[in-house]
Formats: C-alpha cells, structure tokens, sequence
C-alpha cells in the first residue's frame, strides 16, 4: 500500500484515479494481449520453483471416439478442433495413462483448454500417481473454469496416505465430469506436466519409498501372526527385523489385550496423559442451536422475514446491524440493530432513503469499520437491468455516533471503482483502513452477466483501486488467476492478513473452490479446486462465512446447493477450515432434519454473524426455496461449538475395555464377574440411553447363563476391542488398516 503514500507518489507517476499497481496490470493486460497468455505465464513461472516441463508418451487409456485419440493432449493446439481426447460416459470409467519416462517430483500440471468455451470441455478430474504402473494413488481431485485460460494445478508431493514424496513414473487422468451434465462425451485439449526429474533430487525419494514398501509389507506379515495367535514366530520376526509394528504405548495395550488379556494393564495405558491429543483435534465440533425469536404471538418489534439482506456486527458494542433485503414481493430501506446482550431489536428507520441514505434494496453488501463506529454499503440486485445501458454504483457510509447517513460516491465506476454489482462480498480491514469488494455479477446494461473483480477502497484518501479484473493476474503474473463469481464467501483473515475466498457461481457453474488473497504478497493462490474432496464445503450459491482471527478457523454455512436439495428438505450443514492442520470438518450434517425446536431449516440468502469474544454465531432470515417462491424466513438463531475433551475419550475406552472385562472374568468365576458389572460397570453407564441400557442387560444375561466361549471365540472378542481402541490411537502409532489376507489372489480353478 506504499503507493498510496506521499512518498511512493512522487517517485512513481500515475493517472489520478489509478494507482501505480493498477497500471502495471494494465501493462501485463496488454503485453498478454500481444502474445499468447498461457506462454507468457509459462515462461514467468518456468523460472520459479515449479521445476521443468516433463516429456510423456501416452501408454494406456480407456477409449475414444472417433478420431479424437488420447494421443492429442500431447499437443497445446487450442483452436484446432480435432486436437483433443473425446470420451463417452460413463466418464468415471474413462482413463488415460501417462508415462514420465523416468520417475519424477511433480509440481504442477497445466490444463490447455480450447479457444472457445464449449460444454464438453472438462470439468472434473482425478490424477492418481504410480511408481511402478501397479498401485496407484490418489493425487489430487480438482475442477477447472469454464474459461479460455490455460490452468495452473499445483500438486503436492506428499499425497494424504503418505509421510514423504511420491516419486511418480506413470501418472492417470481420470474425467469425472464436463459442464454439461446432459452430454455425451467430454473433451481433454492438452496436459502439461512440471516437476523435478533429476537423480540427485529423485533418488533419494525412490530410497524411501521402496524402503516404506518394505516396511509395511513386513508390518502386515507381523499383524497377520499376531491375529492368528502365532507369537513366538511374531516375536522372531520382530528379533530379525528390528520392526516395530507400533508406537510405544500402543504396542503396550496391544500385549495386554491380545496377549495377556490384562484389561487392567489396558486401562492404565488408557489414563496415560495425552494419549487421546492427536484423536481429540480430529474430532468434529458438536453444533448446539438456540432459536432467539420463538414466541411471536408477543408481537415484539423485529423485522419481517426476508432474504438478501445484509447485516454487520460492531464487536465492542455487542449489536448488530440489519439493512435492507427482500421480502418476497419488495425490495425493503429499513434500517435495524439488535443486541446481542438483550437479544432485541431496535428499528433505526423504516426507509433510510428518507435520511439520505441507500434507496429500498437487496443483494447488495454491507461492512463495519470498527475503528470510526462507521457502516459502508454498496450495490443492489435492479430488475430489468439488461434493457438499461448504464446504472450508478452509489456508495454509502452510515456514522454511528452521528446517526447520520452519506453519500460518498453517487457512482463508483466513475471513481476506479466498480460499476453496478450485486451478490457480491465486501470485508473491512480497520486496522489499515481498506475496505475491499470482490466478486459480484456486474449490472452495466450488458445482457450476458458478467463477473466482477477485486477492488480496494483507500476509506482515509477516498481512492479506489482495482486489484484484479475477472480472471487477472498481478504484474509479475506469478499467481494464479482470480476468477470472478457470486453469492461466493469473502472474509477478511485479521490473522494472516489476507482474503480468502469460497465458492460461489460463475455464470451457469456453481464453484467449489477455496482461495487466498495474501494482501501484502498481492498475490492469489489456489488452495484447493474442489473442497469436497477434502470433505470441504459442496458447491453452493449464496454461502455465508464468519472468521475467527484467534484460532484462525474460517467456518461457512451452505444451505443451498440445488435447487433439488431443497425440494428434498436437505438442511444446513457448516464447514469448518482449520489453518493449522490444513483441512477441513464437518461440525453438522443436518440433512435428514426438518424444521423444529432444534435446528433451522435449509435456506440461503440468509445472514451469518460471528461474535469472537462469546465464540457465538447468529443466523437470521433466509430463502427456503421450495415452490413457493413468495415465502421467505423471519427466525432467528444462535449456535456455539464443542469438541469432546480427553477425559470424555478416556471414559469411553475405559467402558469398552470393563465391558469386555466381564465376558473374560464370567469364563472363569460368573459371580465375581456379575458383582464387577454391578459395582464397576454400571455406575458409569447413562441409564436413560435405551443402547447402554439394553447392553448392560444383555450382559448381564450372558454372565448369568454362563455359555462359556471357547478361545478362538474369546481371541476374536479381544481382536474387536482392539479394533475399537485403535480408532481412538495415532494412526503413524497403529498397526495398518490392511490385513494380508486380502493381497492374496485366488486364481480361478478353470
């Protein structure tokens, strides 16, 4: 932001209006222009750290139709129509095999596309990865835009199932889907692939893989001994190999369960501090809904039901504020705060319009500043904008110490800001003073909609700047494009200093993407192309999203993802993106409830507010969709999140292992086994819960009828409770998930 000082001014001339980073995007704009875009982003990055382009020859695929072989992705040949793979569904079964030549790091893979955007093009795509050509696996899972542009698809080394670098010999494209759900074949222009294929970076990754093969193919031979009881030949092996099969403390439960049979050496490494620290920080937030507005028969002062509206929190003060929105048939001007300490509201204007404020209006966007007690608002949904040829943006800021209402732009366009735009995010950095706007279909007479971009509006100087036009790079082009789109999610990350960015929908696509904007860096970088194959939020329209700046959690709740969801009754769920682990959880599946006592039904066009000081969420009003159309919400929410702690797990293995404590001890003595399940057993149990409730008798009418199991009953008993404790366990600490059993092959006797 140097460059909106005094400083910076002098050094470098600009056009008022414009600052000096805009006009090093406009430079690039047409240096692109000039030349091909995807080579001039290919040479840009081709010095970075992406490595080199790979050589590949097309070693296997699935099918084809007609002329249009696997073979033509080899070429970049976006205007010739001939020059792509073609396949017919189902598109899942469809593959094509790539072969590197020689193993190889991978970077990044390069999506050519056709010059023109064209319904089959590919939408949705797996790579999978493979050392030998045997096993592959997965990769990454993504989805393009329906664009022109050539895209950028950063791969990980270290792919979820493994703890070091995949070095990677055949790589297979699988396409999963193409923009039109209706076709019958989806089309593949050109794959590039980039990475490191030299042997002093290569060889010491193929070390590692082949030894982890070793290694596991020897843990599962351990685990298969230990299974079939055969523990002097499991103790010899482990002499002879210097394998551990697991961790410490896991290796100590699993001699005293399977073993020993010792469940009260079991129940000590149970109650080892910390055990439970790496299962605890997994665990999906239990979501706890309160409805605020439940009597209405009161008649209390509250706003009507509505969607579309926009609402803004003033953390020191505890209230919210509520402007504008739709109600089924009217646009609506009031004008609402509502406190969170009395959870009332308070009706500031039935038309703010009347006191020089924004006219009746919804889908617009609204933003705090916490610093100046300040309420900015802009844009609107205008019916029949396509038969107009221009439409002011004006630009409004409500002081709330003042209670009094400016018009700071009639018309941002002309201020380097954006035209008309609804559906839109805006976010407030207050700290700085910059308020930035992205995303939105523009309203500017054009009768296609078209999206908008990101701007930055300087609240000190009164500047706007455009920071990324719809599909932009930055002048250095070393980021990756920022699509433009609406009814996304925007937030602005206090603690990273950035703008991430959610889904949404881009012309007639839904998006499922995640995106960060490091404000600093000026840069964009893709996080992930489809969050819900990393159990991310589905592609949805008119997602809202909060962000907690202490712990860094970005949360977003969908309610619409089709319009067939909500025909279905399927409700809300909410996202949670944790920085630290990287991923993302699902607190809530709330798709089988209907509206009661207990959660809100499914809706968009609704509001989401975050208080981070009570870590308390609101949700107000919506659309419920359905067939009718006229009918929008008026309820209002609050929810807060919980996570089991240690001593919850503890307790839960702790009953697990006392249950099975008793089948062993009633093999033996019935009456110690009978006084153990009055006395240690069930003071622990919820009787209320119909399931322990109904374990508990069967138990006890076990013990009581003595039918003694015979050992390999009584081992197969013990290998269950050590199944169900390992869920519990560090995964790196646990035995593998696989048994050796099912790598064998039985070959047929025909």
């Amino acid at each position: 932001w140097l460059c909106w000082s005094k400083q910076f001014a002098n050094i470098v001339h600009y056009t008022p209006g414009y600052s000096p980073i805009y006009q090093h995007t406009i430079l690039f704009n047409e240096m692109a222009s000039k030349s091909d875009p995807a080579s001039l982003h290919d040479s840009l990055h081709a010095s970075s750290v992406f490595g080199a382009g790979l050589n590949y020859e097309i070693v296997e695929w699935s099918s084809y139709v007609s002329n249009y072989r696997p073979h033509n992705i080899k070429d970049d040949k976006p205007s010739v129509e001939q020059s792509r793979w073609v396949c017919a569904p189902p598109f899942s079964d469809q593959f094509v095999v790539l072969d590197l030549v020689q193993p190889s790091l991978l970077d990044r893979v390069v999506f050519g596309k056709s010059n023109k955007t064209n319904s089959t093009n590919l939408q949705t795509y797996q790579l999978s990865g493979s050392y030998d050509g045997s096993t592959y696996i997965p990769i990454t899972m993504g989805s393009l835009y329906d664009t022109t542009y050539p895209e950028h698809v950063r791969l990980t080394n270290e792919p979820d199932t493994l703890p070091f670098p995949l070095p990677v010999r055949y790589l297979k494209l699988v396409p999963l889907a193409c923009f039109d759900s209706k076709t019958s074949s989806v089309s593949v222009w050109n794959l590039q692939v980039w990475g490191r294929s030299q042997p002093s970076v290569v060889g010491p990754a193929i070390e590692t893989y082949t030894e982890h093969i070793k290694q596991q193919a020897l843990k599962l031979c351990l685990k298969h001994l230990r299974h079939q009881q055969l523990f002097s030949a499991y103790d010899s092996l482990v002499q002879q190999t210097h394998i551990a099969l697991e961790g410490p403390l896991v290796a100590k439960l699993s001699q005293a369960i399977l073993h020993d049979g010792d469940m009260v050496a079991a129940e000590a490494v149970v109650r080892t501090p910390g055990l439970f620290q790496e299962y605890e920080s997994k665990q999906a937030d239990a979501i706890h809904w309160t409805r605020l507005n439940v009597d209405l028969a009161q008649e209390t002062l509250q706003p009507c039901a509505r969607g579309g509206h926009q609402m803004c929190l003033d953390v020191e003060a505890k209230v919210m504020y509520l402007v504008g929105g739709w109600d089924g048939e009217n646009d609506m001007a009031d004008f609402w705060r509502f406190s969170l300490t009395t959870e009332q509201w308070t009706r500031l204007s039935t038309n703010t319009e009347e006191q020089g404020g924004p006219c009746a209006r919804s889908c617009h966007a609204v933003c705090y500043n916490q610093t100046a007690k300040q309420i900015y608002v802009l844009g609107q949904y205008h019916e029949g904008h396509r038969h107009m040829e221009s439409l002011p943006n004006a630009f409004y800021r409500y002081d709330v110490d003042l209670d009094a209402w400016t018009l700071i732009h009639p018309d941002t366009l002309t201020k380097g800001g954006p035209c008309l735009i609804y559906d839109h995010q805006m976010v407030c950095d207050s700290d700085n003073q910059i308020i930035y706007v992205f995303g939105g279909n523009e309203l500017h007479g054009q009768r296609q909609l078209k999206p908008s971009g990101l701007f930055a509006y300087h609240i000190a100087t009164n500047e706007w700047m455009c920071l990324r036009k719809d599909g932009g790079l930055n002048p250095l082009g070393n980021d990756d494009r920022l699509m433009g789109r609406a009814g996304h999610t925007m937030v602005y990350s206090k603690r990273e200093h950035c703008l991430f960015v959610v889904g949404g929908q881009r012309h007639n696509t839904r998006l499922g993407d995640f995106v960060k904007y490091d404000i600093a860096q000026d840069t964009v970088t893709q996080i992930m192309s489809n969050c819900p194959w990393k159990s991310g939020p589905s592609p949805g329209f008119v997602q809202r999203g909060t962000v907690d700046n202490e712990d860094g959690r970005l949360f977003v709740l969908s309610g619409l993802r089709s319009s067939k969801d909500m025909a279905m009754g399927k409700g809300n769920k909410l996202w949670i993106w944790d920085q630290e682990t990287t991923k993302w959880s699902v607190a809530q599946d709330a798709s089988h409830l209907k509206e009661g006592l207990t959660t809100p039904i499914a809706r968009y066009a609704h509001q989401l507010i975050y208080d981070p000081d009570s870590k308390v969420h609101y949700l107000f009003a919506g659309n419920p969709g359905g067939l009718q159309k006229k009918v929008r919400l008026g309820d209002m929410w609050k929810f807060s999140l919980s996570r089991p702690d240690s001593s919850t797990l503890v307790a839960e293995c702790l009953q697990k292992l006392r249950w099975h404590r008793v089948v062993e001890m009633a093999q033996t003595d019935r009456k110690a086994a009978l006084q153990y399940l009055r006395t240690d057993v069930a003071p622990a149990l919820n009787m209320t819960d119909k399931a322990q409730a109904s374990q508990y008798r069967q138990l006890a009418s076990q013990v009581f009828q003595g039918n003694a199991l015979s050992t390999s009953a009584l081992f197969t008993a013990r290998r269950k409770l050590h199944a169900a404790l390992m869920e519990y366990l560090p995964q790196a600490a646990r035995e593998p998930g696989q048994d050796l059993t099912q790598l064998v092959f039985v070959p047929s006797l025909r």
